[in-house]
């Protein structure tokens, strides 16, 4: 299952480096090719294995700006990369969420940075009234009737943003529509329910029938 990423796939894809280890693995729907999340020494390349020939064909690396791969999603014309801290409860660094775009243009990049996303983008968004955010890790839906994607990413203190955009592969950026914040601790709060002491918001999750 290629959106799941077998272990057996992971350790099948290869690596520009002896020291690198494939930690996430994604698919486009159509399972037309996987991009694969390798962490090197603090530096994440991602490599994309295209399976339009026989066998497949592995391209890369393609560096990044991230330094830890804590979550690898493609969505729509869209893939994201969560890069926040493997132990984010230490709040080491306020983490970044990265978009491209797979250029299917052969005399473009195969993959182009379109955002990256962090805490300051959310600083005067609706709901949010705090200097800075510690983000944890995030999720990422699209709805094709009205070309909008919708990115929810946990706050590890006080809850979740969301953050709805547009956009239509070819393009350079992605245009953002609104941002708002879910105070999940005024949630529970309804429910008469408290966090534990100690605990974070470390993950949040889109799920359909």
């Amino acid at each position: 299952m290629h959106k799941n990423g077998s272990l057996r796939q992971v350790h099948d894809y290869p690596s520009h480096s002896v020291f690198e280890a494939c930690t996430r693995v994604t698919s486009d729907i159509q399972d037309l090719y996987t991009i694969t999340a390798c962490e090197n020494t603090g530096n994440v390349n991602l490599y994309l294995t295209s399976f339009t020939s026989r066998g497949g064909f592995t391209m890369g690396p393609f560096e990044t700006q991230a330094s830890e791969a804590r979550k690898l999603q493609n969505m729509g014309a869209v893939v994201m990369l969560v890069d926040t801290p493997k132990y984010p409860q230490f709040r080491f660094r306020t983490g970044t969420i990265y978009l491209y775009d797979v250029n299917t243009d052969p005399e473009g990049e195969v993959l182009e940075e379109l955002e990256a996303i962090d805490s300051n983008d959310f600083l005067g968004c609706q709901g949010w009234n705090r200097d800075q955010a510690f983000l944890g890790n995030a999720d990422i839906t699209f709805t094709e009737e009205i070309n909008t994607y919708r990115l929810l990413v946990t706050e590890l203190d006080h809850g979740f943003f969301t953050l709805h955009f547009s956009y239509s592969r070819g393009s350079k950026e992605i245009n953002i529509k609104q941002t708002s914040f879910t105070d999940l601790h005024q949630l529970l709060a309804k429910y008469n329910y408290s966090m534990p002491d100690g605990s974070y918001f470390a993950a949040v999750r889109v799920v359909g029938f």
